[in-house]
């Protein structure tokens, strides 16, 4: 009850806030007054939001905000309400990536692509219409960048990120085509952040559950849920999509999220889409899963500032902050099967004492850097 509390006022809160901040035409204040007066609006056209939280090993759904007002609006947001989820779906191409034999250090071109779709000519564009030219995979990711994700997509095809996508228990249909890995599809909030629940949980999806145990009042068991466990990714594999993803809280697009009030270890994704309909955060811990979606019932556009970093993810930030704030601080479990290595960024090969950017990154025991850099001469570093 305390986390499902937490949820309810970090939402509320923060939706007030970005009613007050911008020039929405109808607020939950206005509607509460038009009804008040017997003027109800047909319509619910004030601002939403969603939220779901689970426990990571068990499924268990700890916390569910379907909503702003059952009163008003029975949809429930976070479960029944299948929308573009941007670049919260990223991660599933990077992970099919990782399973294509790119490393977190690989270099990618960020620079302007058309793409032949086989039906059509697609020219994806990069959130700020900026480049960045050569950038590896970790900052791609951390940072959103579209065209190289694009890219990706476009070298190993949509049907292995289809299918990943499955096995994480993404269940609603998704369109294949090559705009899927920028998140054009439709999905619902609930089975996204099951699906990150598995990268915590060392690569074991759990399928959510409401209820533990229905009993009599004499004690007799009528229905119960087991845990239902299926293994979808090797541990070391979840432990590198942690580890990416965790630089988007230390680095990328999320960074806010330690100014907001969450600290501790964790990792996730924003996302928005197109015309700023969309923005989510999803996110999670070792133990926690959590994912936040706000936007309008209707297709209609937040504006400029309705991205997921200052639509959803201080939601986010908000509650879980609380819910982690007095618990011990809990690492990702580095498994089996995960090397280190100093590697040049220039160049993606290990680093040499004349390299001038490096950085000591993890790598997959059976794929990893394995030349000296060449670019800068010296000799290779310890």
């Amino acid at each position: 009850p305390q986390y499902q509390q937490w949820m309810d006022a970090a939402a509320e809160s923060h939706l007030l806030k970005m009613e007050a901040e911008n020039t929405f035409e109808m607020t939950r204040a206005k509607f509460d007054s038009l009804s008040t007066e017997g003027q109800r609006p047909v319509s619910i056209d004030y601002l939403q939001g969603a939220s779901v939280l689970i426990d990571t090993r068990t499924g268990a759904v700890l916390a569910l905000y379907g909503g702003r007002s059952y009163d008003d609006y029975k949809f429930n947001l976070a479960m029944q309400a299948n929308r573009q989820p941007g670049s919260i779906f990223k991660p599933i191409v990077y992970l099919t990536a990782l399973e294509h034999g790119y490393m977190p250090s690989s270099l990618l071109l960020d620079s302007p692509v058309v793409i032949d779709t086989g039906v059509s000519l697609w020219r994806p564009k990069n959130f700020n219409n900026k480049f960045m030219g050569q950038i590896t995979l970790r900052y791609g990711l951390s940072r959103s960048k579209n065209v190289v994700t694009a890219k990706l997509i476009n070298d190993f095809g949509v049907g292995p990120v289809l299918a990943q996508a499955r096995r994480l228990g993404v269940k609603t249909e998704l369109p294949a085509v090559h705009a899927l890995a920028l998140g054009a599809g439709e999905v619902n909030l609930f089975e996204m952040v099951s699906a990150y629940a598995a990268f915590a949980n060392h690569g074991v999806r759990v399928e959510p559950y409401f209820i533990t145990r229905v009993e009599t009042a004499d004690g007799e068991i009528l229905e119960e849920n087991l845990i239902q466990q299926t293994e979808v990714l090797d541990a070391a594999t979840a432990y590198m999509m942690c580890s990416l993803m965790a630089s988007t809280l230390e680095e990328g697009t999320a960074r806010g999220a330690r100014w907001r009030g969450f600290t501790k270890t964790g990792a996730g994704k924003t996302g928005t889409y197109n015309n700023y309909t969309d923005a989510w955060f999803v996110g999670f811990t070792p133990s926690y899963a959590a994912g936040v979606w706000v936007g309008f019932d209707k297709k209609v556009s937040m504006g400029k500032h309705g991205t997921g970093a200052h639509m959803a993810m201080p939601i986010w930030a908000d509650y879980m902050g609380k819910i982690t704030g007095n618990k011990p601080d809990e690492p990702f479990v580095r498994p089996k099967g995960i090397v280190d290595r100093l590697v040049c960024l220039r160049s993606s090969m290990l680093a040499t004492t004349n390299c001038d950017s490096t950085k000591s990154e993890v790598f997959l025991e059976n794929n990893f850097p394995q030349r000296t850099c060449d670019m800068h001469g010296g000799t290779l570093q310890d």
